[in-house]
């Protein structure tokens, strides 16, 4: 079962080379479209976005890798929220991203009552 598995998220994960002539018909036939929010988009993220996005998120899911939950996020945002919001800032304009912001964890989640094939166990994402 464990050779199965391997096999098939193995292919699944494998990179396949890039057709550049389809690639580039698809992206003739795309016209550009800016709207009024694209002005926006350069802007430094305020902390209440910040805090809106967070009570956005839905309680007691599992935490990312860093543990850290929404829930933290939450009740210590008095404290972290204008730091936090620094940092997503920093991030933005810079571009700089540590490492071990960039991994998740892909875990297995049952869809179904059955599991007969491991198409049938489709990965999720844990960012």
């Amino acid at each position: 079962m464990l050779n199965i598995a391997h096999t098939f998220y193995s292919k699944l994960y494998t990179k396949r080379p890039t057709c550049t002539a389809a690639q580039q018909h698809f992206l003739q036939h795309v016209t550009p479209k800016l709207d009024s929010n694209d002005d926006t988009l350069g802007k430094p993220i305020t902390a209440e976005e910040v805090l809106n996005t967070i009570m956005q998120m839905s309680l007691g899911e599992s935490p990312g890798p860093d543990g850290v939950s929404v829930e933290f996020y939450r009740s210590c945002w008095r404290v972290i929220g204008q730091d936090l919001t620094d940092v997503i800032n920093t991030i933005h304009s810079s571009g700089a991203v540590l490492d071990e912001m960039k991994r998740g964890t892909v875990i297995l989640i049952h869809k179904k009552k059955r599991h007969n094939t491991a198409e049938e166990l489709p990965p999720d994402l844990v960012a």
